[in-house]
This record gives structure tokens, C-alpha cells and sequence, in this order.
């Protein structure tokens, strides 16, 4: 799938990646930090809708990170995280999982009984169990209501390689809150989700898909965030303990992630890690 495709094409909208640690700012370059200025700037008018999308390859949630943890922190901001490649059965339960969590559901027109029901059949269909039918549309109904309700709310993807266009399709549909009964997606009674999602979305307003640009620095293509952040800091002089005092974590975890950098960049002392992040 391209993220070219004519379909992703218009107004502002928001999908985003899973959720970890955040990463200090200062871990990003100039040019990155530009990046995530432009994305958290895609959610700053109330009632908007932006979708982002995670980057292909190994080393890619720095920027992300950053992303979210900016979003996350605005006032009546939900984020919501799920896989890409979950398919668009599976979808509404991973957004209704999250739902649960971060929504007052006491305010969804739902007994509670039902909604513990479905609560469950969540946390199975996450776990890549057997779907039920009647709980598909159940979910569905439960995310559209809930949505209905919230000013902003973020989809957080993660690999764009990995993601199902009826998924990303459905995710677009579910995010402009139909905010009635007779407003709510026909495919709702439908058994064939994929079809009646790209049908159904087609009535819908277009959209714009904001994606992170590929990595151009050689080591974050090879190591995690934190494994990064230690590797920038070593190659500019820090010693162990300056660097563990800046993350606040232990002199031991940095020797540790330090050795990781080196096995991953196939390097064997500091001076050769300076000239690899030249």
C-alpha cells in the first residue's frame, strides 16, 4: 500500500504508534524536532482530525515518541494505540480495549453487563482469539458512540508496512464521529466489514495522512531510543556517569546499553562510535 494513494488525499484528520517511554526532547535533532512541531500542529484546532502513521524499518519511534507524548499531554486529547496489521475485525476491539480504559464508559448507553461482556471479548480478540460476530458489531457500536463524545482523539498505528487499507480505512471512518443513531456506519448489522468499511467511508469527507520521513542518521536505523540517546552522548565526550545523571538512570543500565550500541554498530571502543555518528 502507498501512502501516495489518491484516497489520502485532503482536510486534517489523526491516527498514530504504540505507546513507550517517553524520550527527552533533547534526544532529537534540529530537523527531527521540526518534524514534530508540524505533526502536533496538525491537532491544535479542536474538532480536527490528522492521521499519522509509523515509519518503516528498525529505529523509528524516537520521533514518534515525541509525537505522542506532545499530543497525549494536550486537554481533552485521547490517545488510542493498536497494531497494523490487527485487520479491520479486530481493529474496533483494540480502539474499544483502549476506550475502556480511557473513557468514562458509565456515559455510554450500554448495560454494564454487556459492556463487561465486550470488555472481554476486547481483551481476547487482542490477544488474537476467535472473534465472535455479534461482538464485532457490538465493539462498533461502542467506539462510535464513544467517539461521538470526544473533541480529539488520536489512533496511534505503527509500521505503515504492516498496515491493512480496510483497517486504515475504518480507523478514518470511526474518527469523524458520526454523532446520531441514524448518522452511525450501515456496515454496523454487516457481517462483511472490509467492504461495507471502504463503502461507508467513500460518504466520508477526505482526509490528510501526515507519515514521519524515512531515517537518514545511520544509528537510529540500528538502535532503540534510549540505546541512541546513550550513543550520541558517549560520542560527544560524556562519561558513563554524566550521561546516567542526565537520564536519571543508573551508571550500570548505561554500561549496559552503551555494549548494546557497540554489538548492534559492530564498534569495539568510544573513538570509533564518534566517527560513526559523524
Amino acid at each position: 500500500m502507498g501512502v501516495a494513494d489518491s484516497r489520502m488525499v485532503g482536510s486534517p484528520l489523526i491516527l498514530c504508534p504504540r505507546k513507550v517511554l517517553p524520550m527527552p526532547p533533547v534526544a532529537l535533532p534540529p530537523e527531527r524536532l521540526a518534524i514534530v512541531s508540524r505533526l502536533v500542529s496538525s491537532v491544535g484546532t479542536p474538532g480536527t482530525r490528522s492521521v499519522i502513521l509509523g515509519e518503516s524499518g528498525v529505529g523509528k519511534s524516537a520521533v514518534l515518541d515525541a509525537v505522542v507524548e506532545q499530543i497525549a499531554a494536550r486537554e481533552g486529547v485521547i490517545v488510542l494505540y493498536t497494531r497494523a496489521d490487527l485487520g479491520p475485525d479486530r481493529l474496533p476491539f483494540q480502539i474499544v480495549h483502549d476506550l475502556l480504559a480511557e473513557v468514562n464508559v458509565d456515559a455510554i448507553d450500554m448495560p454494564r453487563t454487556q459492556r463487561d461482556a465486550l470488555a472481554h471479548a476486547a481483551g481476547r480478540a487482542r490477544s488474537d482469539g476467535p472473534l465472535v460476530p455479534a461482538h464485532v458489531h457490538q465493539a462498533m457500536d461502542v467506539v462510535v458512540r464513544a467517539l461521538a463524545r470526544e473533541a480529539q482523539v488520536v489512533v496511534v498505528f505503527d509500521d505503515i508496512d504492516r498496515l491493512d487499507p480496510d483497517s486504515l480505512e475504518l480507523a478514518r471512518f470511526l474518527i469523524h464521529r458520526p454523532t446520531t443513531r441514524a448518522q452511525r456506519p450501515s456496515y454496523l448489522a454487516s457481517r462483511t466489514l472490509g467492504d461495507a468499511a471502504h463503502m461507508s467511508f467513500a460518504r466520508c469527507s477526505p482526509s490528510e495522512v501526515v507519515t514521519i520521513p524515512p531515517l537518514q542518521d545511520p544509528l537510529e536505523a540500528v538502535l532503540t531510543p534510549r540505546e541512541l540517546l546513550v550513543a550520541r552522548s558517549a560520542a560527544e565526550g560524556a562519561t558513563n556517569r554524566e550521561i546516567a545523571e542526565r537520564l536519571f538512570v543508573s551508571v550500570r543500565t548505561v554500561e549496559t546499553q552503551l555494549s548494546a550500541a557497540y554489538r548492534k554498530l559492530g564498534l569495539r571502543s568510544r573513538s570509533e562510535l564518534t566517527g560513526a555518528a559523524r
